[in-house]
């Protein structure tokens, strides 16, 4: 009867070190696998960043061409004005002229073409982009 009761009282204590190390064991599985996930997570923060960074330097770049543009417009906007001015000093009802109206026109609408159409495409490179 005895050795019945030490054998039983081994394989519980066996057994019991036997579900301890099961339990480490998806403990250590569970932790590797969480190790995995941040390490992933961090990569994809980390790409976000540089696609926002070169989002904001695209912007940039095509806001600062858009006011050089602009300023070069107006500069020949101011030009054509002080020469027909000059030419027809005589005419008091002269206003803007027309050629120079439409060339006004004609960059505002190659700035948003130029915002709308061009710029979304450089934010992301044709490497990252898959099928």
């Amino acid at each position: 009867m005895e050795e019945k009761n030490v054998q039983m009282k081994f394989d519980i204590v066996q057994e019991n070190h036997f579900l301890k190390a099961q339990r480490n064991l998806y403990i250590s599985g569970f932790a590797i696998f969480l190790i995995m996930v941040l390490k992933r997570i961090i990569a994809l923060i980390s790409i976000i960043n540089q696609l926002l960074a070169q989002n904001d330097a695209a912007i940039k770049q095509a806001q600062s061409a858009s006011k050089a543009a602009e300023s070069m417009i107006d500069e020949k906007l101011n030009k054509n004005m002080q020469e027909s001015t000059d030419d027809n000093k005589q005419e008091e009802g002269e206003k803007i002229p027309k050629i120079a109206i439409s060339r006004y026109f004609l960059f505002a609408g190659f700035a948003r073409t130029l915002c709308v159409s061009f710029i979304p495409p450089l934010l992301f490179r044709s490497d990252e982009i898959s099928d």
